[in-house]
């Protein structure tokens, strides 16, 4: 059996996307409640 490793490269490319969707996923799903800001009007 040759020596592949651009099947090395595509695996970890492949496991490095899951593992980003993932996080991005999990982040989506637990967003913070925004919270409302009050500006001051100094300018009149």
């Amino acid at each position: 059996m040759k020596f592949r490793p651009w099947l090395f490269v595509t695996a970890a490319f492949l496991l490095l996307m899951a593992a980003w969707s993932s996080l991005i996923f999990i982040a989506v799903k637990h967003r913070p409640e925004s919270v409302p800001v009050q500006t001051s009007n100094s300018n009149p």
